[in-house]
This record gives C-alpha cells, structure tokens and sequence, in this order.
C-alpha cells in the first residue's frame, strides 16, 4: 500500500483517543512536517567541523521527504539556520552516509505521546531507487487495563500482522506504578502468556472493554 493508505489506519490512539504522531525509523530526535501529498523527516547530521557534536539547533540536516501516493521519495540537506542547499559538500555527504548506514533498515513508526499504544510498518531501505517500495502493516502494540482490589491487572497485546499472531502477556502492577506510568519495571513473577493464531481486533471502547473481558478468563 502507499503511505497515505497506511497513515489511514488509525489517526488516534484507540485507548486515550489522542492524536498520534509520526516518525520514521524510530522516535529518534527529528521534525515531522505533512503538507498536501508530502510528509518530510529532518535528522540531524552534525557540524562540518566537529565529528562528534549533534546539537540540533547548531547542525546541519537532511530531510526524507515521501511522496503519500507514490511513495517515491526525495533527500535534501539544510544548513543550522534551515536554509536549503543547492551544493552539498562532501563532507556533509560523508556523514549522511554514515546516518544511513547507522540507521541501515526504516520503517514508518505510528505512536500515541501519552499510551504505549503504537503500529509500525514493515522494514525498507532508503536507496537509490527513490522508492520505498510498498508498505505493509508488520505489528501493532497495546496495553490495557483493570483495576482489581490490589492493583491493575495489565494486558500487553503485540499483533503480528506478518505472522497473523497476537502475543498477549497478562501480569500485575500496583496502584503507584499505574499512576506513575512506571509499567517497565513491573516484575510479576506470576505473568502469563497466550498466543492466538488470529490478530485481536479492536476499533472503539466497546471493543476493548470486550477484549479485556474475554482476556481475564486467562487469569
């Protein structure tokens, strides 16, 4: 699919309904701008002078910008102060080489700022083709919760739409962990894991209210 097809799969996060935001490759550091059929990503890559230093506002940029349709996409490279280059320098082309090879394998990465709720394309390469080639939906991740008496059961579900798995991992976290968002130190030595040969599917609160309902019988 292009990208405008798979920005259309979801535009908010099915938990906190929150807009979600768009990165490539990772949330590395980076600016998003999305104007007509156009979706551009700036990195930076480093002073000329000083190999080592990436203070964004002292740097200097390439920016990846993708067609929504045809998914072709373009490079251009800026100075600190955001003016385009129409001569790139060498150097400078030395480094976003060595960004490309750093970052090797891209992908569209889709995720909610306040949830851990995320989707995620599946892997390409930023070549000479100009293409990113055809998209497709690789995983998609979610938790969810219920409150019981002493704490919050939590429902971690992974799809795997390449594999058509979904992975869910049940464990327990207490109220303070919950209110502190604190859920990656949670170490339940009674955590549970289901696999189901079908993606769990969810479109709105109703769906994720039965969802949790039909996961607790696991407990």
């Amino acid at each position: 699919m292009n990208l405008a097809d798979f920005l259309k799969y979801r535009t908010s996060c099915p938990c906190c309904h929150k807009s979600l935001k768009i990165y490539l490759h990772s949330k590395r550091t980076q600016t998003v701008k999305l104007e007509d059929n156009l979706i551009s990503f700036m990195f930076s890559i480093g002073k000329l002078t000083d190999k080592y230093s990436f203070d964004w506002n002292n740097s200097y940029k390439v920016s990846y910008t993708i067609n929504l349709l045809t998914n072709d996409f373009i490079l251009d490279f800026y100075t600190p102060y955001n003016e385009l280059l129409t001569k790139v320098d060498l150097v400078l082309l030395k480094k976003f080489h060595k960004l490309n090879n750093n970052l090797k394998f891209y992908k569209i990465y889709i995720a909610c700022e306040k949830c851990s709720y995320n989707y995620q394309s599946n892997f390409f390469k930023m070549t000479s083709d100009m293409n990113i080639g055809d998209l497709t939906m690789k995983c998609e991740f979610l938790q969810l919760f219920k409150q019981v008496k002493d704490g919050y059961q939590v429902f971690q579900i992974s799809n795997y739409y390449d594999l058509n798995d979904s992975f869910v991992e049940i464990s327990k976290c207490s109220e303070i962990q919950y209110k502190n968002n604190d859920l990656y130190n949670v170490l339940d030595p009674n955590t549970k894991s289901i696999t189901f040969n079908n993606i769990l599917k969810y479109s709105s609160n109703e769906d994720l209210l039965d969802l949790i309902d039909k996961l607790i019988l696991f407990v």
